[in-house]
């Protein structure tokens, strides 16, 4: 768009100087004309974002950056700390500025004149296209991190300490579940658990659109490969009971397990040891 403003100020100043290089000024009208045809494409580009895996931060920090090479040439300062809306109107002025200057000037030619009108208006519908669609954009993602937060805080609640922690990693949820009491080399699941598995399947309801992976772990007591089966065993049977009783369909849900590789705590005491001993389940989320 900037673009487009200077091929215009070439030919407002070709005419000011000389009214006959009516051929060398249409040529950069019409330049003009091109690339105002390419800023109504910038809509496009939101549509790119809802298909490509852009984190939010990701989408906003590119947004700004090119609000920024927009405001360069103007020499701009643009409030980056402001709300959306005084970034995009703080441009929207100064060009709408720039533009009521070259159309002050006087132009001896009626076409001409009809084609910086024009131009003018299709560079302000572009940048209103522009700012109406990252504002939408910018909402979404807003609501959607509220939506997150909440869920998340609502799954914490469900656990007591000795049960479980819950935490999120990038868009997944961790259940570490370390409440769990299977007799010692055993992976049937004892009945006290029973109100601890039915707490994880009310977590995992809180995502119905969701995936779902048990994840088994040890500590390094005992030989390394009885504690992979082990482990691998025990997640089974977690995801058997959460499918069985819990509700949550057999093609959401998937089990496997890592034996000692994986430990949170140091094997070296009793505590460390506890910690280890655990059952991860993983919601994977959509929202």
């Amino acid at each position: 768009m900037v673009l487009a403003e200077e091929q215009l100020g070439i030919a407002e100043r070709l005419l000011s100087n000389d009214k006959t290089a009516q051929i060398q000024a249409q040529k950069h009208v019409d330049k003009a004309v091109s690339l105002v045809n390419r800023a109504t494409n910038i809509a496009d580009v939101v549509k790119e974002f809802e298909t490509n895996d852009f984190g939010h931060e990701d989408i906003v920090l590119w947004y700004q950056s090119q609000l920024s090479k927009v405001a360069k040439p103007l020499n701009l300062d643009l409030p980056l700390h402001k709300p959306n809306k005084h970034v995009v109107n703080s441009i929207t002025n100064s060009i709408s500025d720039n533009l009521a200057q070259l159309t002050d000037s006087k132009a001896s030619n009626k076409q001409l004149s009809d084609e910086l009108a024009n131009t003018q208006q299709k560079l302000h519908l572009a940048l209103q296209q522009q700012k109406s669609a990252f504002e939408a954009k910018i909402a979404n993602l807003e609501g959607t991190s509220e939506e997150k937060r909440r869920k998340l805080e609502f799954v914490q609640k469900l656990f007591e300490e000795k049960e479980a922690r819950v935490y999120l990693q990038l868009e997944d949820v961790i259940i570490r579940a370390q409440g769990f009491n299977f007799a010692p080399g055993q992976s049937e699941i004892d009945s006290s658990n029973f109100a601890l598995l039915q707490k994880i399947a009310k977590a995992i309801d809180e995502y119905p659109g969701s995936t779902v992976m048990v994840v088994g772990h040890t500590d390094s007591t005992g030989h390394d490969k009885v504690n992979l089966q082990l482990s691998k065993e025990r997640a089974f049977k977690v995801a058997k009971f959460l499918r069985e009783f819990g509700g949550i369909s057999p093609d959401r849900i998937k089990s496997d397990g890592f034996g000692e590789q994986q430990p949170v705590a140091s094997n070296t005491n009793k505590e460390g040891r506890a910690e280890n001993r655990r059952v991860e389940v993983i919601i994977k989320t959509n929202i």
